[in-house]
């Protein structure tokens, strides 16, 4: 369901861990002294032999509903021989709720808790909450992180087809990344094409279960990309990998007047009235700024070239 891209990052770092990616069907595995035999075959069929001091089995979580006796209480599974149930989490029995891995879909310890209150409102306080009205991020704790929310790329274009906006920001130019080492990695968001609204995003790289918050309560908030942009982000920190992906959208609404236009249309309004333009001194500022830093920079560049040259 993720990214490509993004799991395209974590597979090249883990190849670079030491980690070997095979296409391969186990055909059995043997205890031979301290070590364990595997007998696959590889993807074009070739039967291959290797012992391994250990061997990690992923297989996945099992509903543990044996033994329950559920049918009697009318209560029915899945396919997938999870317990069914309905957006408010009631199993085929209305009296008879169900939460956690044994009947969701998104099997996280985070959900567990958070549909744990749902039921208890539903059952006791005879609410009518919704589990699908949950903005549900996700996180793989792997070495970059994946962190995700909303819907994926493949979703989107499922309902919405190309009527869409994205944006990505790498890690690479940030400058918190910078300083602490953490390039590896990018912020990548959706929105509608009609609007701001976010769609989804995904985070890959260092932090990226932290900042993924971020977009999380923007959108349970219906608060879209645009003011996610003008949130006052403290300075250094990864959080500006969000806010400034947001701003990638500037510019791209039907109705929208793009930034620097609205700037000059601030100038000629502020000239024609006899008033000063607080935007474009802002603007005009912030110019200024830039060029002091860009010739305190070239001085200390030549600077340091002088103190070089001495120490040769």
């Amino acid at each position: 369901k993720e990214d490509p891209e993004a799991a395209s990052i974590v597979k090249k770092k883990m190849e670079q861990d030491g980690c070997i990616f095979v296409s391969a069907s186990i055909k059995s595995a043997t205890q031979i002294g301290s070590s364990i035999r595997i007998v696959f075959d590889e993807k074009d069929g070739t039967e291959v032999t290797e012992d391994f001091d250990e061997v990690l089995l992923s297989a996945g979580r099992v509903a543990n509903v044996e033994g329950l006796n559920l049918e009697a209480a009318g209560v029915k599974l899945t396919d997938r021989k999870l317990i069914k149930v309905n957006d408010n989490l009631q199993t085929d029995n209305p009296n008879i709720y169900a939460t956690g891995d044994c009947c969701l879909k998104e099997q996280f310890t985070h959900m567990a808790g958070t549909a744990a209150v749902l039921v208890a409102d539903n059952a006791n306080k005879s609410k009518n909450r919704k589990y699908s009205d949950f903005v549900i991020p996700r996180v793989t704790f792997t070495e970059p992180e994946v962190a995700a929310v909303g819907m994926s790329v493949a979703e989107i274009k499922a309902k919405y087809g190309d009527q869409y906006h994205e944006f990505k920001r790498e890690f690479k130019i940030v400058d918190r990344n910078i300083t602490d080492g953490y390039t590896l990695g990018f912020c990548k968001m959706q929105t509608k094409k009609s609007s701001d609204e976010i769609l989804g995003c995904t985070i890959v790289g260092h932090g990226a279960g932290e900042m993924i918050a971020m977009v999380t309560t923007a959108m349970v908030g219906g608060v879209g990309a645009l003011k996610v942009a003008s949130i006052i982000s403290p300075y250094p920190t990864m959080h500006e990998n969000v806010k400034f992906t947001a701003a990638g959208f500037r510019g791209t609404l039907p109705n929208e007047t793009p930034y620097w236009t609205k700037v000059l249309e601030d100038s000629r309004k502020g000239k024609s009235d006899g008033k000063r333009s607080s935007t474009v001194y802002c603007v005009l500022g912030g110019a200024l700024a830039l060029l002091g830093a860009g010739l305190a920079y070239l001085k200390f560049k030549n600077r340091s070239n002088t103190i070089a040259d001495k120490s040769e």
